[in-house]
């Protein structure tokens, strides 16, 4: 008897792991064929915990989000106001504080390595703009404009597409 329950288990178990990745997919799909808003930089989108780099005479503005619980987002971070700071105009390296709660935001607000920090509390950049991926450089002109994501790889910034954001 035990040897029909154990095909049985076996049975069951299967038919939840077929229903549980064609769910993923169903999930998948329909994430990618949504529009996402383009993003655009607007300050006022977001609550700023930090100013900084305003003496900075700006060559645009890098906007990159990063979960403050995350080891690697930081050092992509870190990464990209490296290669911000030796750049001529500098950018204004913005880190975008995301899928984090208020007092955690708060609590990384000062160790966090950017001119400013900014905390995502309406979550913008995951249901408006569709991001996927902490530690992507989204770069925008002056104007506030998506000029082109950049991915920081290795200690060196890389062009990625031109896919919307978090879909490369």
């Amino acid at each position: 008897m035990s040897g029909a329950w154990t095909r049985v288990g076996a049975r069951v178990l299967l038919a939840a792991l077929v229903l549980a990745f064609a769910g993923i997919g169903a999930l998948r799909v329909r994430d990618d064929t949504h529009r996402w808003e383009t993003p655009r930089w607007d300050a006022r989108a977001f609550r700023v915990l930090r100013h900084g780099g305003d003496s900075v005479r700006v060559g645009g503005t890098w906007l990159v989000p990063v979960n403050p619980g995350c080891p690697s987002c930081l050092a992509a971070l870190a990464v990209a106001a490296r290669r911000a700071h030796d750049m001529r105009p500098r950018p204004r390296v913005v880190a975008l504080l995301v899928d984090t709660g208020e007092r955690r935001a708060l609590d990384a607000v000062w160790r966090i390595d950017a001119d400013v920090v900014v905390w995502d509390e309406n979550q913008v950049w995951r249901h408006r703009w569709g991001g996927r991926r902490y530690g992507e450089v989204l770069r925008f002109d002056a104007s506030g404009a998506l000029v082109r994501p950049v991915r920081v790889e290795r200690a060196a910034l890389t062009v990625a597409n031109h896919a919307p954001p978090g879909r490369r």
